[in-house]
């Protein structure tokens, strides 16, 4: 796979998920859950973004 997404769910429990793009690790994670995603963009930047219940809703560039 093209990228590794770290999702830290509100328990605290961290896993990887691997997919081609975002769009399609949104869809393989449970929408009822809040995540913290972290991972690198296509230019190497370290991106962070707020999940909740399957909608981004925090974006933030580390």
């Amino acid at each position: 796979m093209k990228f590794t997404y770290q999702l830290t769910d509100d328990e605290g429990n961290v896993s990887d998920v691997a997919a081609m793009s975002f769009k399609k690790m949104l869809k393989k994670i449970d929408n009822k859950k809040s995540y913290n995603v972290i991972y690198k963009n296509k230019k190497g930047n370290l991106q962070n973004k707020r999940i909740i219940n399957g909608k981004v809703i925090y974006k933030r560039q580390t």
